[in-house]
C-alpha cells in the first residue's frame, strides 16, 4: 500500500487529547452508569452548505467529472472535464474524438457565486501558440492522444486513403467548441492522397495538464505532442476569465525521458513547482523536477541524493519555512518512515534527520494554508503541525459541529480562524453503479461558524466508536440522528479503527498475519475497555471480531430486531447461540457463482468429493477458489464450517468433518504464486461466450446484486452455491456493516433508537445507491435494485450507437428484467450461515496445519497441539 503511517499504532491526537473538552469521544474515561451530557460552554460551530450550481448539465455528457483547483484572488476554482455523446452517424473509422471533449474552468466568487466560465477548449485553439511550430513536424500520418483522468482524450489520426476535406476556420472552431450539435461526417472524400503529404492539426494534439493557482492567476499546462513536443503555459484572470499570457515554456525532463517510472503529478511550494517521479524497479525511488518562478528547472534524482533509502512514497511537502519543506517518506523492505528535506534556495535535498517523534497523526492528509501553515486532515478533525516547536495543536475537532465526516474529507480547507472556517470542493458520496458514467458530485462549500451557545446543551453524548472508516451512509445517519433526536447527540470515537493496530513499516511482512495480529490486538483492548465501562456505546462494523460476541460485552438484542420488512434469515444467521449481538445493515453472500446447469437440481453447496468432480470436469482443473496458498483455502473452509468445531467455549477438531476438510486441501489444493494469480479463478463475469470452458465459475467473498448483474445479463440460470464443506451447505453470508451495543451503557434505549435510524429505508437506500452491498431493508434492496437495472440497461442502449448487435452479443450484453432480482433475493434467501472469524483462534490454526500440509506431521498430531492450543487460549479469555 502506498500510503504514509506511523509505524506504532498510537492514538489520533493522544497527546492533545488533555486540550479537548465536551464530546472527546472514548479518549475520556467516563464512571460506569454515566454518559456525558453537554453544557452551554460546550465548543459548536453552525455549518452553513452551499451546493454550487455548475454551469454545465451533467446529463449532457457521457462522462464529467469535476475537481477543485484552489482560491485565485478571492475565486474558488473547479476544473471538469468530460466527453459529448458522439452522434449515432458518425464514421466510426475516421471520427476525431477531440471534437467531443470538453474542459471547463468554473469560476465562483467565495460566497459560490457563478462568475466566470472559461472553455479551456476553446481557450486553448483559439489562441495563436501553435503559430511558431516548424511546418515539418506537421507533416506525417501518425499522432496518438493520450488518455488521462483530467485531460482531454485526443486521438488525431490519418490513415491511408482518407484525406479530410478543408474547412475555414471559423467552422472549425464553432464545431469545436460546440459538439454537442451533431456532425455528419460520413461523407467524407475518399479520394486517396499521399500520407506523407498530409498536415496534422496541432489543435487536435493536445491535452492538460497541471492546473494551478499561482498568486492571483490560475496557470493551465498545455502539453502538444506534435513532433518531439511543445509545452504551454496559459495565464487567466479568474475575475474577467481573460488570458493575461500563453508562452511556450522549455521542459528538461518529461514522463517521456524516465524510463520505469511515472509521474504522481505536481505541487507548488513557496512559488516552486516540484513534479514528482515515482521510480519502480528493484529500487525504488523519486526523481524531483523543481520548476522556479523564473522558469530555471533542477532535477534531483533521489537515488543519489538519497542513496540509501528504498523510497515507494512521497504524499506530500510541508512548507517550514520561506525557503525549506520537509517531505515524508515511506520507505520499503521494512525501513520505517523518514522524511527529506528540500532548500529551494540553495537547491539540495537531503534526509532530514532532526526529531520526528513528536508527530503522532496520519500524515496521508496534510495541507497548506497561507497564514495558517501545515496542517493535517485527519479522521477527528485538524491538527496544525509546527515544526519549529515541534508540537502538533488540535485546530478543530470534527465533533464540534454535526458535520458529514465522509464529505469533508473530499474537501479542502480554503480559509481558517478561531471561529470560522471554510471548506470548498467536489464530494462525491459512494460508488454508485458500474454503468453510469455521469458526474453526480456536488460542488461545495462549508462555512463552519462558531456559536455563542451550544444548541444540543442537554443532550446526553452516545459514543460511537467504527474498526473501520465511516462511510458516507453512515455518517448520514449519525447527522440525521444529531438533528432529529431531542434528547441524545452520537460522538464519533476512531480510536479502534485497525489502522491504528497495523505496522504498516514492514514491506516485507506477511499481511495475513499482520492484519490478524492487528485484529486480535483491538479485539483485546476493545473488550477490555467495554468491561471496564470506558468503551463507546455503540460500535460499528465489528462482526469480523467474533470475541465481542459475549454477554460481558454486547447486548443481546434479539428481543428489538423487527419481524418484517426485511431479510430475516440474515438476522437469523446472525445469531449466536439464539442471540444477537451485532445487528446486520448491509451483505452480500460469499460463495461459488456458477451456471445451475452446471449442478445438480436443488444443489445449494458442494461438499468436498462434489466439489472436486465440479472442478475437474466442469472448470477442467482450474479451482476457482484457489488464487493463493493451501492454508488460505483450508482457512476459508474453517471459517465456513466453524459452527461445527466451537461451540459454547469448547473447541472439537478430532472429528470427520475436520479431517475430510485438511485430507481434501491436502490433497487437491496447491499453492499459487503471483504469477500465477491470473491462470486461477477465473471470473465468470469478464468471459465472453466462446471463453466459458475456461471460467465457468468464479468464487466471489463479496457477492451482491450490482456486482453480479453482468452473470444474470449473459446467462439465464446464474446461481451462487456455498463453498466445499464436509455438509455440501449452502453460500455464506458476509455481513458488511452493522451496529451493535455495548453491555455496560446506561443508555441502551436510546442506542437502539440511533441503530433504528440505520435501519431506516432512508439510509438504508443510501446504502444500496453508494456502495456495492445489499441493505437489509427490503424497500431498499427493491428500489435499489431496480435503479441498477434501469442503469445497465441504459448501457446497454448506449453501446448499440458505436458496436453492431454481433459485437454487442459476443460482449455478452443483453438488457435484463426485473425478474433477474427476484432470483436474487431468492439466493439470498436460501442463505443460513454468516462467515466468522476469529482472529486469535485462526492465527494459531495458521501456525499448526502447514505441518500437516508439508507432510511433517500427521493430521492426529496436529490436531492434538492445535485442540489445546485453541482450548486454552479460550478458556484464558473467557
Amino acid at each position: 500500500m502506498k500510503n504514509f503511517r506511523k509505524a506504532t499504532a498510537c492514538l489520533i491526537m493522544a497527546s492533545m487529547v488533555c486540550t479537548l473538552v465536551p464530546l472527546s469521544g472514548c479518549g475520556k474515561k467516563k464512571p460506569m452508569g454515566t454518559n456525558e451530557v453537554l453544557t452551554d460552554d460546550s465548543p459548536w460551530f453552525d455549518i452553513e452548505k452551499t451546493v454550487l450550481e455548475k454551469s454545465y448539465d451533467p446529463s449532457d455528457f457521457d462522462y464529467s467529472w469535476s475537481d477543485y483547483v484552489g482560491i485565485a484572488n478571492d475565486h474558488i476554482i473547479m476544473h471538469m472535464s468530460g466527453s459529448y455523446p458522439i452522434p449515432d452517424n458518425v464514421n466510426w473509422s475516421s471520427v476525431n474524438y477531440s471534437d467531443y471533449n470538453a474542459e471547463l474552468l468554473d469560476i465562483y466568487s467565495m460566497d459560490g457565486e457563478l462568475v466566470n466560465t472559461v472553455d479551456l477548449i476553446e481557450m486553448v485553439n483559439g489562441s495563436d501558440v501553435f503559430d511558431n511550430i516548424d511546418p515539418e513536424e506537421l507533416v506525417g500520418g501518425n499522432n496518438f492522444g493520450i488518455s488521462a483522468v483530467g485531460s482531454r482524450i485526443n486521438v488525431a489520426y490519418k490513415g491511408e486513403g482518407e484525406e479530410e476535406e478543408e474547412e475555414d476556420e471559423a467552422e472549425d472552431e464553432e464545431e469545436a467548441s460546440s459538439p454537442e450539435e451533431e456532425q455528419d461526417i460520413t461523407d467524407e472524400d475518399d479520394t486517396e492522397s499521399d500520407e506523407d503529404d498530409e498536415l496534422i492539426d496541432p489543435r487536435d494534439c493536445w491535452y492538460s495538464g497541471r492546473i494551478d493557482v499561482e498568486g492571483d492567476y490560475i496557470t493551465v499546462d498545455i502539453y502538444c505532442y506534435v513532433g518531439d513536443g511543445h509545452d504551454y503555459v496559459f495565464t487567466i484572470d479568474p475575475s474577467d476569465g481573460s488570458v493575461v499570457s500563453a508562452e511556450e515554456v522549455e521542459q528538461e525532463v518529461s514522463a517521456i525521458d524516465i524510463e520505469d517510472g511515472s509521474s504522481e503529478g505536481t505541487v507548488v511550494v513557496n512559488g516552486y513547482s516540484i513534479e514528482k517521479f515515482w521510480l519502480w524497479g528493484d529500487d525504488t525511488s523519486y526523481i524531483l523536477v523543481v520548476t522556479a518562478p523564473d522558469g530555471e528547472q533542477t532535477v534531483f534524482d533521489l537515488r543519489d541524493e538519497i542513496p540509501d533509502l528504498s523510497i515507494y512514497d512521497i504524499p506530500s511537502f510541508i512548507p517550514i519555512s520561506d525557503t525549506e519543506a520537509i517531505f515524508p517518506m515511506s520507505i520499503s523492505g521494512g525501513g520505517g518512515d523518514k522524511f527529506g528535506i528540500i532548500d529551494l534556495d540553495a537547491m539540495t535535498v537531503k534526509e532530514y534527520t532532526e526529531d520526528t517523534d513528536w508527530i503522532t497523526v496520519d500524515l496521508w492528509g496534510l495541507g497548506y494554508l497561507e497564514g495558517l501553515g501545515s496542517y493535517t486532515m485527519g479522521d477527528d478533525g485538524l491538527t496544525l503541525l509546527d515544526f519549529d516547536n515541534k508540537e502538533e495543536t488540535v485546530l478543530f475537532d470534527y465533533n464540534w459541529c454535526n458535520i458529514n465526516r465522509y464529505d469533508v474529507q473530499s474537501l479542502q480547507l480554503i480559509s481558517y480562524s478561531e471561529d470560522e472556517l471554510i471548506f470548498a470542493g467536489s464530494v462525491w458520496q459512494g460508488s454508485g453503479s458500474y454503468y453510469s458514467f455521469n458526474d453526480d458530485s456536488e460542488i461545495q462549500i462549508l462555512k463552519l461558524t462558531r456559536a455563542a451557545s451550544n444548541p444540543n446543551t442537554g443532550k446526553t453524548v452516545l459514543v460511537a466508536a467504527t474498526t473501520g472508516y465511516l462511510n458516507y451512509s453512515m455518517c448520514e445517519a449519525i447527522c440525521s440522528f444529531n438533528e432529529q433526536n431531542s434528547d441524545y447527540y452520537v460522538s464519533i470515537c476512531n480510536d479502534y479503527t485497525m489502522d491504528k493496530f497495523v505496522d504498516y513499516s514492514d514491506d516485507d511482512q506477511d499481511y495475513t498475519a499482520t492484519y490478524l495480529n492487528a485484529s486480535s490486538q483491538l479485539t483485546d483492548q476493545l473488550a477490555i475497555d467495554l468491561m471496564a465501562g470506558e468503551g463507546p456505546d455503540i460500535i460499528l462494523d465489528a462482526t469480523s471480531f467474533y470475541q465481542l460476541n459475549n454477554d460481558d460485552y454486547l447486548l443481546d438484542i434479539s428481543d428489538r430486531i423487527p419481524a418484517e420488512g426485511y431479510f430475516n434469515n440474515v438476522f437469523e444467521a446472525s445469531k449466536i447461540d439464539g442471540k444477537m449481538y451485532q445487528v446486520p445493515l448491509t451483505f452480500a453472500m460469499e460463495g461459488i457463482i456458477t451456471r445451475q446447469s452446471y449442478v445438480e437440481d436443488g444443489q445449494q453447496g458442494f461438499t468436498f468429493d462434489q466439489y472436486q468432480e465440479f472442478v475437474s470436469d466442469v472448470c477442467n482443473g482450474t479451482d476457482p477458489m484457489n488464487n493463493g496458498t493451501q492454508l488460505d483455502f483450508f482457512v476459508e473452509c474453517l471459517m465456513a464450517m466453524n459452527d461445527q468445531f466451537i461451540k459454547d467455549g469448547r473447541v472439537d477438531y478430532d472429528n470427520e468433518a475436520f479431517r475430510a476438510m485438511a485430507e481434501y486441501v491436502k490433497d487437491n489444493v496447491v499453492d499459487v504464486y503471483e504469477d500465477e494469480y491470473a491462470m486461477s479463478g477465473a471470473v465468470i463475469d469478464y468471459g465472453y461466450p466462446e471463453d466459458e470452458e475456461e471460467c465457468p465459475a468464479s468464487f466471489d467473498s463479496y457477492a451482491s446484486f450490482k456486482s453480479m448483474i453482468e452473470n444474470f445479463a449473459k446467462y439465464d440460470d446464474v446461481t451462487i452455491l456455498g463453498i466445499p464443506s464436509y455438509d455440501g451447505r449452502g453460500p455464506l453470508i458476509a455481513v458488511g456493516s452493522s451496529a451493535a451495543i455495548s453491555a455496560q451503557t446506561p443508555e441502551p434505549d436510546a442506542c437502539w433508537s440511533f441503530i433504528e435510524t440505520l435501519l431506516s429505508e432512508d439510509i438504508q437506500t443510501l446504502y444500496g445507491t453508494s456502495d456495492y452491498c445489499t441493505p437489509v431493508n427490503l424497500v431498499a434492496f427493491e428500489n435499489t435494485g431496480h435503479d441498477a437495472i434501469d442503469d445497465y440497461n441504459a448501457y446497454v442502449a448506449d453501446a448499440t450507437r458505436w458496436a453492431t448487435e454481433a459485437d454487442i452479443r459476443e460482449m455478452g450484453l443483453y438488457e435484463i428484467d426485473d425478474s433477474c432480482l427476484d432470483d436474487f433475493q431468492e439466493m439470498i434467501e436460501s442463505c443460513s450461515q454468516v462467515a466468522s472469524q476469529d482472529s486469535a483462534v485462526i492465527t494459531i490454526v495458521r501456525e499448526e496445519m502447514p505441518a500437516y500440509f508439508s507432510g511433517q506431521k500427521e493430521i492426529d498430531d496436529v490436531i492434538d497441539v492445535m485442540e489445546d492450543r485453541v482450548q486454552t487460549f479460550l478458556d484464558e479469555r473467557g
